[in-house]
């Protein structure tokens, strides 16, 4: 009964793995259309118009911190899309590993 639990689990794990790689792919097409340029360059545009003021506000004020949200904002969107694809990448070695465990080399450290 534990071991089909586990079974299960780790069956989930993989199918998990196979549908992010499938969706971080899809992500990965978008950035490669043009409008993701645009986008990005927009943002990074955003981001640097904001740091480039936000040094003259106070920082108590109500201003600093809305502009400090709105950077962190633009600055994990663009992190998003650079992380799907090195997750991606990690997926698929993972699945890579998973569905050719013939070739995995398993090392003895203990003795």
């Amino acid at each position: 009964m534990v071991e089909q639990t586990e079974e299960r689990k780790t069956n989930n794990e993989i199918d998990s793995l196979r549908e992010y790689s499938l969706e971080a792919d899809l992500v990965g097409q978008l950035q490669k259309h043009q409008g993701w340029g645009i986008i990005e360059r927009d943002l990074n545009q955003y981001k640097n118009e904001i740091s480039a003021n936000i040094a003259y506000l106070n920082t108590k004020s109500k201003e600093f911190q809305e502009a400090r949200i709105l950077y962190i904002a633009a600055d994990k969107l663009l992190s998003l899309f650079r992380d799907y694809d090195q997750n991606r990448k990690r997926a698929l070695e993972l699945l890579d590993r998973i569905d050719n465990t013939q070739e995995n080399i398993i090392l003895d450290v203990d003795n």
